[in-house]
């Protein structure tokens, strides 16, 4: 069987002139008997040779996908097809990938598959191979990205003058030209010791300028930051203390919430309500959970009860909160913390826009509540295996960033690439308004550990 391809230049990752290929899959595969199907290209036709790419694609609603071949003459494409939907595959592939990046994932045994080689002029041919049970393929992080680009999207990387930021801790965004980051900062020299700085960063249309806001005590850091009314924000840090800043004033006050290393993050909600918790970051978090109440008004704080395993929060009213714990989504209704789903894996990002709430799972598969408090997939076609950040902009889209800086985006029932100008993995995400946002990407193994990226999307 041979298909015809249509091959473009100038999109593969990494340099502008890997070409990409986009993908038509063999018409039996869509008589819906399947659902979902992985594909690869590897490095030549050894079942276990390094994996170049690789793309987790739907076959109930198949659109062109599109993958990088590096090199024609040797590569070969495998075609794994599934009848799980993507979203359940990923549940089963994500938790796999992230344990064992380095020794190659071993995929679940297909119902049918094929192999190609990469033709040079533009053809594959697709022919039935037998069922790889039991193979180790290597599975090379980020996995895969939605196939089509999204329309009227544009990003910019720049880095703030003068500093060098070399672990973000958060960041929010005051308007498109002015944003707030708190990490560990040295010159750009690097010859000055770390400081862990919150950082003011003005006319990012013009020359950027920064500021020094605020300097935690020393051995501390910061660790979230949210807006608690006009230009006032509250920042937490590693070691219980709570900084209240008003960007109009300069004015600034503090308080201890209690002594000793904790994880505080915060969660602010439509009628004033702020939360501060100390979070379980690990996959295995332990059962302790501590959540604070906060009084703005006084700056005190009451200790409210907490699900066990405490990880993540989002408030949308006093009386309304999700919180989620060890594998289980529960919701708060101003006296008891109730249980609405059980889950298999862990959730890694929980993020809000009014009453619209979305958690993503074991950084694969994201999942909507209903108004009825029901946890459903939205199907997305692909996988990163690693999504670790999610926001809402106010219209309601909904960006993702995960491992190697890519950044998804789902809005009106669509999912789409955003672009990537900086392969690293993303840590922090600050929508502005409808049309602007920020991006905080990371990565220790990079001599330019950070990079901030500027969203822009056409009216």
């Amino acid at each position: 069987m041979r298909l015809l391809l249509v091959t473009l230049l100038g999109v593969g990752a990494g340099s502008c002139s890997n070409p990409s290929t986009s993908l038509l899959i063999p018409p039996e595969l869509l008589d819906g008997t399947f659902a979902s199907a992985i594909v690869l290209v590897q490095a030549n036709e050894a079942i276990d040779s390094e994996v170049f790419d690789a793309r987790m694609i739907s076959l109930s609603a198949p659109e062109p996908a599109r993958i990088n071949v590096e090199d024609r003459e040797n590569s070969r494409l495998r075609l794994l097809a599934y009848a799980e939907k993507p979203s359940e595959l990923a549940l089963t592939l994500g938790p796999l990938a992230r344990a064992r990046p380095d020794e190659g994932l071993p995929l679940p045994d297909p119902q049918i598959a094929y192999v190609s080689p990469a033709l040079e002029d533009g053809l594959l041919e697709w022919t039935r191979m037998e069922a790889i049970a039991g193979e180790t393929i290597p599975w090379r992080l980020p996995g895969s990205a939605p196939s089509g680009d999204c329309e009227g999207a544009h990003a910019e990387a720049w880095r703030v003058p003068g500093l060098e930021l070399v672990e973000p801790r958060g960041m929010l965004a005051a308007d498109s030209s002015e944003i707030i980051l708190a990490g560990q900062w040295t010159t750009d020299d690097g010859l000055s010791p770390k400081e862990t700085l919150l950082v003011r960063v003005t006319d990012l249309e013009g020359s950027p300028r920064i500021e020094t806001l605020v300097e935690p005590s020393p051995a501390d850091s910061y660790r979230d930051m949210i807006w608690v009314g006009d230009g006032v924000l509250l920042a937490s840090t590693t070691r219980g203390l709570l900084t209240e800043l008003d960007l109009n004033t300069g004015r600034f006050r503090s308080v201890r919430l209690r002594a000793g290393h904790a994880q505080w993050e915060l969660s602010a909600g439509e009628d004033g309500t702020v939360v501060a918790f100390d979070a379980n970051d690990d996959l295995t978090p332990s059962p302790r959970a501590e959540a604070q109440l906060i009084d703005l008004a006084t700056l005190t704080s009451t200790v409210m009860d907490a699900p066990e395993a405490l990880r993540l929060m989002e408030v949308l009213r006093q009386d309304f909160m999700i919180g989620v714990g060890d594998r289980t989504i529960y919701r708060f209704d101003g006296a008891s913390w109730i249980e609405e789903h059980a889950l298999e894996y862990p959730v890694t990002e929980l993020a809000r826009l009014g009453d619209r709430f979305v958690a993503v799972v074991s950084g694969s598969v994201v999942l909507e509540r209903s108004a009825s408090g029901q946890w459903t997939p939205i199907d997305n076609p692909v996988s990163t295996f690693d999504l670790r950040k999610a926001a809402f902009f106010p219209n309601g889209r909904l960006v993702l960033g995960g491992a190697g800086g890519i950044m998804l985006q789902f809005f009106e029932g669509t999912w789409c690439t955003l672009p990537r100008p900086l392969s690293r993995a993303v840590r922090a995400l600050a929508p502005v308004d409808d049309r602007t946002g920020f991006a905080v990407t990371y990565s220790q193994s990079s001599q330019e550990l950070v990079g901030v990226t500027r969203l822009r999307f056409d009216p």
